[in-house]
């Protein structure tokens, strides 16, 4: 698992665990204001909520754990979400985030979150 947590022990924290059928869980481990930063560049797309964004603001995913149920909704949302102007850290935490959400859709995985 890539750990983007280590050293923010006893602050919260977001995981995006891989599970696939017959492998080994494997994920990102992020402290939570890298998760926040990120999710503070989504902005409603026509006026609502969309992809990993709408369960965020409907405070969703707290109910742990939470499958992600549309893959190729996140994927593209994080496509487009703009991070080059974030600290190099969240940068690199969203694209980890988003390699771990391709991979899901190339190998049929699932992706779930887990907030602690």
């Amino acid at each position: 698992m890539l750990d983007f947590y280590s050293g923010f022990e006893g602050w919260p924290e977001t995981r995006f665990e891989l599970r696939r059928v017959g492998e080994k869980e494997t994920g990102v481990r992020i402290w939570d204001g890298y998760f926040y930063s990120i999710m503070a560049e989504i902005h409603p797309e026509e006026g609502r909520w969309t992809g990993l964004a709408l369960p965020y603001h409907l405070c969703e995913l707290d109910d742990e754990p939470w499958k992600i149920p549309n893959l190729q909704e996140v994927t593209d949302q994080w496509e487009r979400t703009p991070v080059r102007h974030l600290d190099p850290t969240v940068q690199r935490v969203h694209a980890a985030v988003l390699a771990l959400l391709r991979l899901a859709i190339a190998s049929g995985g699932e992706v779930w979150i887990i907030r602690d």
